[in-house]
C-alpha cells in the first residue's frame, strides 16, 4: 500500500475533473496536456499497485479512489484510507468505497501469495495446524488442531468477533 498524502483542494480538483459516482470514472473537464483531453477518463492503472493514478500539477500523482471521495463528499479523506469493499481496485463507484482506518483496511485484504494452508490465519506445524490472529499489533495463538479446516473455523470465529463487517475472506492473489 502506498503512503497517502493530503489532496489538493476540492476547488482546484473540481476545476479540472468531473466525477461520476455511478460509473466511478473521473473525467477531464478541460485539456490538461497533450494526452489529457476534455471528456477523456483521467489517469491510468498503475501496473504495480492496480490503482488508478492521475497526474495532477507538477507531476504529482493522485490515487483515483481518493480523488473520487473528495469529489463526491467535498472533503479530503486524509489521514484515513479508502477501502474498495469488493476488493476490485479499479471499481471507484462511490457505493464501493468506504472510509476506514489503516487497521480496518488490512482486515479486508487478500491472502498472501505464500499462504500454504489455503486459509487465513492457519499454518502447518508438523502433523497439526495452528490458528493465530493478529489484533492491535499482537499475535494471539488460537490453538493447535488436527485439520486445517478446524483451525480455520477457530480463526473465522475470532476474526468475525474482532473485525466484523471489514472481514473479507479473499482467495490468494
Amino acid at each position: 500500500m502506498t503512503q497517502s498524502y493530503p489532496l489538493p483542494s476540492f476547488e482546484e480538483v473540481s476545476e479540472w475533473l468531473f466525477y461520476c459516482p455511478i460509473t466511478g470514472d473521473l473525467i477531464w473537464q478541460k485539456d490538461k496536456s497533450y494526452n489529457a483531453k476534455t471528456g477523456q477518463v483521467a489517469g491510468a492503472i498503475c501496473p504495480t499497485t492496480g490503482y488508478r493514478r492521475i497526474r495532477f500539477g507538477e507531476g504529482r500523482k493522485l490515487q483515483g479512489h481518493r480523488v473520487a471521495w473528495l469529489m463526491h463528499y467535498g472533503v479530503d479523506p486524509y489521514p484515513f484510507e479508502i477501502d474498495h469493499i469488493d476488493g476490485n481496485r479499479h471499481n471507484n463507484k462511490i457505493k464501493n468505497l468506504r472510509l476506514v482506518t489503516k487497521q480496518q483496511n488490512q482486515f479486508n485484504r487478500k491472502f498472501n501469495r505464500n499462504n500454504s494452508s489455503g486459509y487465513r490465519g492457519v499454518y502447518p506445524a508438523g502433523k497439526k495446524w495452528i490458528a493465530a490472529i493478529r489484533l492491535n499489533g499482537h499475535l494471539h495463538h488460537l490453538g493447535r488442531f488436527d485439520s486445517a479446516e478446524l483451525a480455520s473455523s477457530a480463526w473465522q470465529k475470532a476474526a468475525s468477533a474482532a473485525h466484523g463487517e471489514f472481514l473479507h475472506d479473499k482467495k490468494p492473489r
